[in-house]
C-alpha cells in the first residue's frame, strides 16, 4: 500500500500558512493561573514559617494545584491554546518531531454495584466529541532559533513543500 504523499512526517520541509503556535494543550486554566491567588492567601505566613525560599515556592505550587483541582481547572473543555505569531507567516522549516493530542469535553467515571445482578457496573472517564490534532515541531523556523523549548504548530496550519 502506498503512503499518502500529502501527509506531513518528520524530516519534511514545510511552510507556515496560519501563523499560530500552541502555548499549551489542556483545560481552560493551568496551575500557574492559581499561583498569584496562593501567594496572596498564604505567601506571607509561609515566609514566616519556612526560611528557605525554594521550599516556599514548592509549597505554594502544591497549594495552587489544590486550588486548581478544586476549581476543576476552569472547566471540562480540553482544547488547544494558540498564540498568534504574525512574523512566522510564510516561514519554512524542517519538521523534527510530531505528536498527537486529543481535545474534547471531559466526563468523569461512573459506576456502582448492581444489587439485582450482583455485578459492578463501571465506566471509565474520558473525552466526549474527542478530536485528534497532530502538532509539529522544528529546530529553527526561519531566522528564529529556539533553545529552551521548541514551538509546536498544528499540522493543519502547515503546507508541505517537498
Amino acid at each position: 500500500m502506498k503512503r499518502n504523499p500529502n501527509l506531513i512526517r518528520e524530516n519534511d520541509r514545510v511552510r507556515i500558512v496560519v501563523p499560530k503556535i500552541v502555548t499549551r494543550v489542556g483545560y481552560p486554566k493551568a496551575v500557574k493561573d492559581y499561583l498569584a491567588q496562593a501567594e496572596e492567601r498564604y505567601g506571607a505566613q509561609l515566609r514566616k514559617d519556612i526560611t528557605h525560599e525554594w521550599a516556599v515556592g514548592k509549597v505554594l505550587q502544591q497549594i495552587a494545584y489544590g486550588l486548581a483541582k478544586t476549581d476543576g481547572f476552569g472547566g471540562r473543555e480540553r482544547s488547544l491554546h494558540l498564540e498568534e505569531k504574525p512574523e512566522l507567516l510564510g516561514q519554512e522549516f524542517t519538521v523534527s518531531g510530531i505528536r498527537t493530542v486529543q481535545t474534547g469535553t471531559y466526563y468523569p467515571p461512573s459506576g456502582g454495584y448492581d444489587a439485582y445482578n450482583g455485578d459492578y457496573d463501571y465506566e471509565p472517564g474520558g473525552l466526549m466529541n474527542m478530536k485528534a490534532h497532530r502538532l509539529a515541531t522544528g529546530f529553527s523556523i526561519g531566522y528564529l532559533r529556539f533553545s529552551d523549548s521548541l514551538p509546536e504548530i498544528p499540522v493543519a496550519h502547515l503546507e508541505k513543500i517537498s
